[in-house]
């Protein structure tokens, strides 16, 4: 059950990078950020992002405009991300995207969206759709670990 839950996050992720550019053959670069320890962990991402990225690159709750988003459990649409305060460059990266969309994932995390230019509120709503999505996706499949732990947890009745 976790594998397919894994791929259908990493399917939601790839699927909203392409389903949010301006010009043919455009690609948004799109992760997925779990909280964990006061820091937000990319655990799906995009085409956009570098492999070793995933389970490594972290971002810190407090200092961070993915972190801002989390906390205020708001949505963070920002047209150049290096003119705001929250913003640290990532030595590793030379990357060329500027725009930036966070959506809070409910208790779980974020959700980011990476561009190369401004996006406009149509982009900003279908990024929330995919939260939305996401966030019911993390729910349900929570609730259902807390059945099969109840399950599993309860005492066989023996026959008689």
């Amino acid at each position: 059950m976790l594998a397919e839950v894994h791929n259908l996050f990493q399917r939601l992720v790839e699927a909203l990078a392409s389903d949010v550019k301006y010009r043919p053959g455009e690609r948004h670069r799109c992760g997925l950020w779990i909280e964990s320890g006061g820091e937000l962990i990319l655990l799906h991402a995009s085409a956009g992002f570098p492999d070793h990225y995933l389970r490594n690159r972290r971002l810190d709750i407090e200092r961070s405009i993915a972190g801002k988003s989390f906390r205020r459990g708001q949505t963070i649409v920002l047209d150049n991300v290096r003119e705001n305060d929250d913003w640290e460059p990532n030595p590793e990266s030379s990357s060329p995207y500027l725009a930036l969309i966070c959506i809070p994932i409910g208790r779980w995390g974020v959700l980011t969206v990476d561009a190369l230019h401004p996006m406009k509120e149509h982009v900003k709503m279908i990024c929330e759709l995919y939260g939305c999505m996401i966030e019911g996706a993390m729910e349900e499949y929570m609730r259902l670990l807390s059945v099969t732990e109840i399950a599993a947890s309860k005492p066989e009745k023996k026959q008689a």
